[in-house]
């Protein structure tokens, strides 16, 4: 009868997980946010460089961070000469969920050696 040893890594699988899912929601939120950016009406640049991304804890939030962000987003009557759409946050995250998806997947592969 052969001799084997098994070890419990339980801790340290969970930490890696952990690990991993905050990466990939990073890049997921990343992902989104880099296709919305185009979309977002432009006037002077301000709203476009205001976007930023969170990650904390299970969660991660996409957002433009000006005044009338929000207005922006919401009128959809209002002409946009210089360029972008209203929904520009909500259409992308609506059209790109699949391939934030995809990449979040390949994240957590990834750092868990698949």
């Amino acid at each position: 009868m052969a001799d084997f040893h098994v070890s419990w890594r339980g801790p340290q699988i969970a930490q890696k997980v952990k690990g991993a899912t905050r990466a990939a929601l990073g890049k997921g939120a990343s992902f989104i946010l880099a296709q919305a950016i185009p979309r977002t009406p432009i006037r002077d640049g301000d709203l476009r460089s205001s976007g930023g991304t969170d990650v904390a804890d299970d969660r991660a939030s996409i957002y433009f961070d000006t005044e009338y962000a929000a207005r922006q987003h919401e009128e959809l009557g209002w002409r946009h000469p210089k360029g972008g759409q209203a929904k520009y946050l909500e259409n992308t995250m609506l059209e790109e969920r699949g391939r934030a998806r995809d990449i979040m997947a390949a994240e957590v592969r990834r750092a868990l050696g698949g």
